[in-house]
């Protein structure tokens, strides 16, 4: 940003909350964490804060500032070609099975060590003749 633009931000003044409630967001958290209701909350802010606030209103404020809250880790999956222990094996109709560790190999994606006999029949012939 240049530096007549960042000195234009910086003495724009900071904007007030948008929420009656955002002043009150560590009290709500509290209650909220020793399971109180949004209701008991919204009683609980009408008699010991004087501030007038519905259930629903609460709960909306929650919610929004839980999806801030909850941002995904950025996770790094590996390349579908790496090698990889195959712990599990599936046959159409039957059950996934876990192959026991002394049986067990690598494999990779794309993997063909299925024998003839597991190959899917296509007019009455194995898929590799």
């Amino acid at each position: 940003m240049d530096e007549r633009l960042r000195a234009l931000v910086e003495q724009m003044p900071e904007k007030a909350p948008r929420s009656k409630l955002e002043p009150h967001v560590e009290v709500i958290r509290e209650l909220r964490r020793k399971g109180r209701t949004y209701q008991e909350i919204s009683r609980f802010f009408a008699e010991h804060l004087g501030v007038p606030v519905a259930a629903s209103t609460i709960h909306a404020f929650v919610r929004v500032r839980a999806h801030r809250r909850r941002r995904p880790l950025p996770v790094e999956l590996p390349p579908a070609a790496q090698q990889h222990e195959k712990v599990f094996e599936y046959n159409e109709n039957e059950p996934l099975r876990l192959i026991p560790e002394s049986k067990r190999k690598l494999g990779g994606a794309g993997e063909q060590d299925r024998g003839e006999q597991d190959r899917p029949q296509i007019g009455g012939e194995t898929a590799s003749q």
